[in-house]
């Protein structure tokens, strides 16, 4: 579970009546035994970050932050939220 908003730069505590609730099924692994292969990750972004950003599930990338226009919100640092 989370406690603070998903950006990284942001780092808002959590309140749930405020922002946007994101949900995302992990894509399966060669690994992964058959109860882990439906596995949902849950991400939350504060109002103030999602009038700005997005969350984005790249298959087999990961979770990405980008902004409302979809370019990637750091180009200079591009990092995944999760890995796939």
């Amino acid at each position: 579970m989370f406690s603070v908003c998903t950006n990284p730069e942001c780092q808002a505590p959590f309140n749930y009546e405020h922002g946007k609730l994101f949900r995302f099924h992990k894509d399966a692994t060669l690994n992964d035994n058959p109860p882990n292969t439906h596995c949902v990750q849950h991400f939350w972004l504060c109002s103030k970050c999602s009038d700005t950003y997005t969350l984005d599930y790249q298959s087999k990338r990961g979770v990405v932050l980008k902004n409302l226009l979809g370019i990637p919100a750091n180009l200079e640092t591009f990092r995944f939220i999760a890995a796939a």
